[in-house]
């Protein structure tokens, strides 16, 4: 998708178009092309040797460049601040309008993509 004129869009026109959002929907459904964007968290080595004793690896989805589009992206020093969102999952989606999904079923939609 050719975010070129997406992009050269004044706020005004943007705002009588439904916003962002919006546009990119639409535009994304005109040219059947949508990407799944992952909510990433960054956190310093230093940081993170604090508590790398609370995970737990579970496995590697081994997914494409294609499938690791970023959606959004935070940094956090300390291992509460890694879990606040997760205290609350239902309002950090509803917030963030995010959508929560099963890996296993991901994977089972996208085998082609891994």
């Amino acid at each position: 998708m050719d975010m070129t004129k997406i992009l050269s869009i004044s706020f005004e026109e943007m705002q009588r178009q439904g916003g962002i959002d919006t546009i990119l929907k639409k535009a994304a459904e005109e040219h059947n092309s949508f990407e799944i964007g992952m909510s990433k968290t960054s956190i310093d080595h230093k940081y993170l040797l604090n508590f790398t004793d609370k995970f737990r690896k579970i496995g590697n989805p081994g997914l494409k460049e294609v499938c690791k589009q970023t959606g959004s992206f935070r940094v956090v020093s300390n291992f509460e601040e890694l879990t606040l969102d997760f205290n609350n999952l239902e309002n950090y989606t509803k917030v963030f309008q995010q959508e929560p999904f099963s890996i296993r079923e991901l994977l089972e939609k996208i085998g082609s993509f891994i």
